[in-house]
């Protein structure tokens, strides 16, 4: 989830959002998940009723799933937002290249992580220069 839409409309781009609004949509958004109605049961013998009722259960099983989603989406923001901006290595420390990559990286295991694409790009381009 990128953007979030407030109450009065507005549409916020979540990485700009407060870390306390982001907490209190939290809130808002479990609050919501648990006031969820349970599953209903037709018991008639309308087909028609009965679908009316299959669809609404379908449809608050999606609302649901919905809301699980940007409660996760949120926590993921909050999660990056405790991570360390940057990670400094000692002074004597040696600075290795990606293989994979080329971008300079201190940190081993980096190319489980590099885009394959963007590694046929760069050797493209490397070629062309050589």
């Amino acid at each position: 989830m990128e953007y979030w839409i407030t109450q009065t409309g507005e549409k916020l781009k979540v990485r700009e959002m407060e870390t306390s609004h982001i907490e209190n949509c939290i809130k808002m958004l479990k609050r919501a998940l648990d006031t969820q109605p349970e599953p209903a049961v037709y018991m008639g013998d309308s087909d028609y009723a009965s679908d009316a009722v299959d669809q609404e259960n379908r449809h608050n099983e999606n609302l649901a799933e919905e809301l699980k989603s940007n409660i996760d989406s949120f926590k993921r923001e909050l999660k990056r937002r405790k991570e360390p901006k940057s990670k400094f290595e000692p002074y004597n420390a040696v600075i290795q290249v990606c293989s994979v990559c080329g971008r300079v990286d201190v940190s081993e295991g980096h190319e489980k992580d590099c885009d394959p694409e963007y590694e046929e790009e760069r050797r493209i381009n490397q070629d062309y220069y050589d």
